[in-house]
């Protein structure tokens, strides 16, 4: 049976196919972006880059940008490994925020994971524009701190169900802390009195006892003072309903503020460079995690 020659397959895709795709691919883009310019308050959106190989050998990066709420994506850049300085996500995020900018989107927020490059990169050069972390990729940091400080010396199912509790307790604290940095970390801390079975502890009495009592144990290992936890101030009692299974049924035992489970929780909780304004404080905008996650 006869077939078209290779050569001219190729010389008609050229010719015809690539330059219908790509006009068809700029008109969806230029409405696309019609769509979003002039919204009230800006937009929100968030980025992650994917490498063309694992680890550090990378060459390629393609860094993609998608609106927050409906996930539709807006640019992309594909950046290459010496042909300009910085690390490969920092470049395409620069260059995405620019060409937004440049068609007329007003980018308000930026969710990204948590690369030190990117943050220095958003403080620096785009300072009007605020920067939160993705929780889902600090969640996965807080499973594997905790599952190395405890492998060897726990029930590997005992630190999977705690690791589920932090996780589901810092995507509550991101939701409900009305994007305030303080109550986020003052909902997140509230977890050391959760898993001790102390769910309401009231004004100014065993509260600020119990946070004044963990301080002095973290400085004492540390040598320094601590900042973390913070003391109550604005939450004084869980969020979750009365009838919260108390009793010796529940699937995971309640912490002893002395053991070794609550040791290590509490060190995951309270870690300083978790809880301050580079970390934490960030993850107050809260969208679908992993979102851009292939």
């Amino acid at each position: 049976m006869p077939t078209m020659h290779g050569m001219t397959f190729r010389k008609l895709r050229q010719q015809f196919i690539f330059p219908i795709i790509r006009n068809k691919f700029l008109a969806e883009k230029d409405a696309l972006f019609e769509s979003f310019r002039g919204v009230d308050g800006g937009i929100t959106v968030c980025g992650d880059g994917q490498y063309d190989s694992p680890g550090h050998s990378a060459k390629y990066c393609c860094y993609t940008v998608m609106h927050g709420v409906s996930e539709k994506i807006l640019d992309f850049r594909i950046v290459q490994r010496g042909l300009g300085v910085g690390d490969l996500e920092t470049r395409g995020l620069r260059e995405v925020l620019k060409s937004l900018s440049e068609k007329g989107l007003h980018v308000t927020n930026v969710i990204t994971d948590g690369i030190l490059q990117i943050k220095s990169l958003m403080r620096k050069e785009f300072p009007s524009i605020r920067h939160s972390l993705d929780v889902w990729h600090l969640t996965k940091v807080i499973a594997k701190r905790l599952r190395n400080a405890l492998k060897g010396k726990e029930d590997p199912d005992v630190i999977s169900k705690w690791i589920k509790v932090l996780k589901t307790h810092l995507f509550y604290a991101g939701e409900n802390c009305n994007a305030n940095p303080e109550v986020l970390s003052e909902i997140w801390h509230s977890l050391l009195f959760h898993i001790c079975n102390f769910h309401d502890w009231g004004t100014g009495s065993y509260g600020e006892f119990f946070i004044e009592k963990l301080q002095q144990r973290r400085s004492r290992s540390s040598g320094v003072k601590a900042p973390y936890p913070m003391p109550p101030k604005s939450i004084f009692k869980c969020g979750h309903r009365d009838f919260v299974n108390v009793g010796e049924n529940r699937s995971i035992k309640w912490v002893d503020s002395e053991s070794l489970m609550f040791s290590a929780i509490y060190n995951v909780v309270t870690d300083t460079r978790l809880c301050n304004c580079c970390n934490v404080h960030h993850c107050n905008c809260l969208l679908p995690p992993g979102c851009l996650e292939v």
